[in-house]
């Protein structure tokens, strides 16, 4: 009996925790950067480090491809030492911060984005 009524107790520890605040803003730069880094894993370390990770449009990620609440699709503009490369992804809040993943809505971001390229 005093093990369920731990078990039922702790349970109900566990469901008070407040889950992480929507986001209502993309990542910043830095978390963006941070986040890209992380998907693209360990052999993108040595890039990042000397290089840099600029946002173009973003925006909540539409309904018809069912989001988690508060993630983003963003262009974003990968610059390194031997140049630079455009791409899109997905940004959705976790309890650790923000994770990247390849983008499902591609078709609604611009490409090539004029905001990465200054027009």
């Amino acid at each position: 009996m005093k093990t369920t009524l731990a078990l039922f107790a702790l349970a109900g520890l566990t469901a008070c925790q407040p889950a992480p605040a929507i986001p209502t803003q993309p990542p910043s730069a830095t978390d963006a950067q941070r986040a890209i880094g992380e998907m693209f894993g360990p052999s993108m370390a040595s890039v990042l480090q000397s290089g840099s990770v600029v946002l173009g449009t973003c925006l909540a990620t539409p309904a018809k491809y069912q989001p988690e609440p508060g993630q983003f699709s963003c262009s974003f503009l990968l610059n390194s030492p031997g140049g630079s490369s455009e791409s899109q992804a997905d940004f959705v809040m976790t309890e650790t911060g923000w994770q990247a993943q390849p983008s499902v809505a591609q078709d609604e971001l611009p490409f090539p984005d004029p905001k990465l390229h200054g027009k």
